[in-house]
């Protein structure tokens, strides 16, 4: 294989995730336990021994995360300059004569290894048919913060466009293989698409059209998301010997319940769930379908949680009911609080199901970081709940 230098871009921040996660950079917070780094340098596992470069501006907590990786040494730098821009521009000083194509990965991006297999397998044609990459193109529904990708009937990329609203066609997919020659733009231009665009000028870029699950995650509804189609890949259950499970408990997989977590009395867990370290789930309380609690979470009695995801040590009150909702870091309801989940209209973040026949529009609360939610209170679908 051709030389080939991976570079993560690390360094985004979204106020919203700031605030939900107790003041974390998106690319830091943890789903089933593991960060969304951690994800993707999984992911690159199969792609086989690469160079790899983080580019973060939380360099110590980068380091920290990466030495727990087993994959080849991930060099940490500090990120210059503001968002992506500067993450390239950051790059582009960083490579050397040796460093031929560059695999540019976003680090908010939640998708398989089989996509970065797949791109990375173009290498040795842009080595022989002097092909200028490839960029990741996904089939899904646009929204307002995405990119379109257009081709022409060869299947390169003729146009990359910034705003997506009312327009079909392929999402950016925040994936790209690039010759190095790509970094000589990062200067020429203050607008991230006209770089794209005077680069597939210069080069033949193949599309590469990507249909299985991928998350862009800027928002918390993006986590819920993320948290859906990582336990949808979960086939087997695996719980850990530190676990401390009731014997009246029901445990219906597949499940992960990690070290020192505790099962109740009667409670009842129908994954895919997943249940982080030091997590408990009180008597007769119900966790189903898709639904993560990360570490030192605390779920009380006579408590249903339904296709959510409930950060670390957040606290949900006995006899509550909470479905497709977000619960940021520390945030606690207090009993008896019910989330309704059925929206009467229509938006981007909510789940499209029919059942019976008929459609419905699921969607549940976020409550950020910190946030308490005082007993008895009823919240409206698609309600967001800061702290004051």
């Amino acid at each position: 294989m051709s030389k080939l230098t991976i570079t993560i871009l690390a360094g985004g921040v979204s106020e919203k995730l700031y605030l939900l996660s107790g003041e974390v950079n998106k690319t830091y917070i943890k789903i089933m336990g593991k960060s969304i780094l951690e994800h993707i340098l999984e992911s690159l596992k199969e792609v086989g021994p690469q160079k790899i470069v983080l580019i973060t501006d939380d360099v110590a907590k980068g380091e920290t995360i990466t030495k727990r990786i087993t994959v080849p040494e991930v060099k940490v730098r500090k990120q210059s300059g503001a968002g992506i821009l500067g993450a390239f521009r950051t790059t582009r000083d960083l490579l050397t004569n040796e460093d031929q194509y560059i695999l540019i990965v976003y680090g908010d991006i939640i998708v398989s290894g089989e996509a970065y297999r797949s791109i990375v397998a173009y290498t040795e044609e842009m080595h022989e048919e002097d092909l200028g990459g490839v960029f990741l193109g996904v089939a899904e529904e646009p929204r307002r913060n995405h990119w379109l990708i257009e081709s022409d009937e060869r299947g390169f990329v003729k146009n990359v466009s910034p705003s997506t609203v009312n327009v079909s066609g392929y999402i950016a997919g925040g994936i790209y293989l690039v010759r190095k020659e790509f970094f000589e733009l990062v200067d020429r231009y203050d607008e991230l698409y006209k770089i794209f665009n005077e680069y597939v000028k210069r080069f033949r870029v193949k599309l590469l059209h990507w249909g299985h699950y991928w998350v862009d995650i800027g928002s918390p509804w993006d986590l819920l998301k993320a948290s859906y189609v990582l336990l949808s890949e979960l086939r087997v259950s695996r719980i850990h010997s530190g676990a401390r499970i009731s014997h009246r408990a029901v445990i219906e997989g597949p499940v992960i319940i990690e070290e020192d977590a505790e099962i109740d009395h009667y409670a009842i867990i129908k994954g895919p769930v997943y249940i982080g370290r030091e997590v408990f789930v009180g008597a007769y309380s119900f966790v189903r379908d898709h639904t993560s609690i990360e570490d030192e979470a605390s779920v009380a009695s006579n408590t249903e949680v339904n296709r959510s995801f409930i950060m670390q040590k957040a606290t949900i009150g006995r006899g509550s009911y909470v479905s497709y909702s977000v619960i940021g870091s520390e945030a606690v309801l207090e009993p008896n609080v019910l989330i309704k989940s059925i929206s009467p209209r229509e938006s981007e973040e909510a789940y499209k199901s029919i059942i019976r026949g008929k459609r419905y529009l699921k969607i549940g609360a976020v409550i950020y970081g910190k946030a308490r939610v005082s007993a008895g209170r009823v919240l409206e679908a698609g309600e967001e709940i800061g702290r004051e």
